[in-house]
């Protein structure tokens, strides 16, 4: 298993002897967050080896590094939060003379497939473009989180917006996009994609941001639901959309 994390490559030469050993080369990473991803993946191999030992459905090897990043996405996004007024959670326009990006994804089961939700805002508030979208289901909310960031990220560049903030509400994902920490194999070609566009741009920034701040872009992923296609508004916003973002500046 550890073999296939490619990220874990370089604690495995030359092979540790002992568990302790492989540890103790975690330990020295600097990233902080790859040992909590060697934390969170360790423990649920232990707990794969238990449920096996005791006759229980347990998840396939292929699938231990899919399940801990979405385990941790949710730990790092609960730390995160913080007790705090419910209006400084709701949406904040940006700086005078630049724009900011909301993303999410939604997963619909029952079409196994993801809404894709892009809202764009200007200093005002006030929205100027916004894409509602579906997309085939990747492996993990994280992938879907990423694919929703490089949406947003294309947005931009067909806009041709500059000064631009990008904000989500994955802690995990504004973390792998804005620190370059990338250590899950299906990350590599979605972030490489992003880095390419976001070279063009003169300034852009990713931010996370509470759930209760990004809801418009919630929104438009669940309203994806009942597109046909990819629905993209850069001058009259449909009404629903307006009403939902009407409430959502502070």
């Amino acid at each position: 298993m550890w073999a296939s994390c490619h990220w874990s490559q370089a604690a495995l030469h030359p092979p540790p002897l002992r568990f302790c050993d492989f540890l103790d080369r975690f330990l020295q990473v600097g990233e902080d967050y790859r040992k909590e991803l060697f934390a969170v993946i360790t423990w649920s191999l232990w707990n794969r080896r238990n449920a096996i030992h005791f006759g229980w459905q347990a998840h396939p090897l292929s699938q231990i590094c899919i399940v801990a990043s979405s385990l941790l996405q949710e730990f790092l996004a609960i730390q995160v939060i913080k007790p705090r007024p419910i209006l400084q959670q709701q949406w904040r326009p940006p700086d005078c003379g630049t724009h900011k990006i909301n993303f999410d994804a939604a997963v619909f089961g029952a079409t196994n497939s993801v809404g894709i939700g892009v809202i764009v805002r200007d200093w005002r508030g006030e929205p100027v473009g916004a894409l509602s979208m579906a997309v085939s289901m990747a492996n993990s909310v994280s992938d879907l989180e990423v694919v929703a960031c490089r949406r947003a990220v294309n947005f931009e560049a067909e806009l041709g917006l500059h000064g631009v903030t990008f904000e989500g509400d994955s802690a995990i994902v504004i973390n792998v996009v804005s620190q370059g920490n990338v250590v899950l194999a299906t990350y590599e070609n979605i972030m490489e994609d992003i880095r390419s566009l976001s070279s063009s741009f003169l300034s852009w920034f990713f931010t996370y941001v509470h759930r209760s701040g990004n809801v418009v872009a919630d929104f438009l992923a669940k309203k994806a639901r009942y597109l046909d296609g990819c629905q993209l508004w850069t001058s009259t916003m449909p009404e629903d959309t307006m009403a939902v973002a009407s409430f959502d500046v502070l």
